[in-house]
């Protein structure tokens, strides 16, 4: 099972462009951050997300920053705890080694969905989308749960867990 936390170099692009214009923000968007995941971003853009809303996202991002740290500290626990947890209950092991997942801050679309990158079946998760219900949460009562994702209610021991590691469910359709 593999993590891919891009929040770090999130930061990276946020502490150099938070002070410049929003036109020079729009740039190191794409030379700081994007083009460092350019594979992730081209199917996040493609399928999940506008890259018209790149604007809107880079006028919100100041009122979500302490949000998407702790989102991303979150998930990627729940990720670690419980996807082997909910692999075993599902007799699913041997496919623990496949999954993938990625946390990443996106443009304020999706929040989280299931796709295959490189071949592997990956589950992403955009941090500034989660936002703040789950992070101002207790990690053991995560929000509401649609799709598997908690957004404003459930615990985690019940939808969450089934969510958390959305990529078991994908083993059937990418086998």
């Amino acid at each position: 099972m593999a993590i891919t936390d891009l929040t770090p170099d999130f930061r990276a692009f946020w502490a150099v462009a938070q002070a410049q214009s929003l036109l020079e923000q729009r740039r190191l968007w794409e030379t700081v951050y994007v083009d460092r995941h350019r594979d992730i971003f081209d199917l996040y853009f493609r399928d999940y997300a506008s890259p018209d809303r790149i604007e809107r996202a880079l006028r919100r991002y100041p009122e979500a920053l302490a949000d998407i740290d702790k989102v991303s500290a979150v998930v990627v626990q729940h990720v670690l705890d419980d996807t082997p947890r909910l692999a075993a209950l599902l007799g699913a092991e041997d496919h623990v080694a496949a999954l993938h997942h990625v946390v990443l801050v996106g443009v304020f679309d999706s929040d989280a969905w299931e796709s295959t990158l490189h071949g592997r079946p990956t589950c992403f998760f955009a941090a500034e989308r989660i936002g703040s219900p789950l992070a101002r949460l207790d990690p053991g009562y995560a929000g509401s749960c649609r799709d598997g994702v908690p957004v404003d209610g459930c615990k985690p021991d019940a939808e969450w867990r089934r969510g958390s590691s959305m990529g078991l469910g994908m083993r059937d359709s990418v086998a």
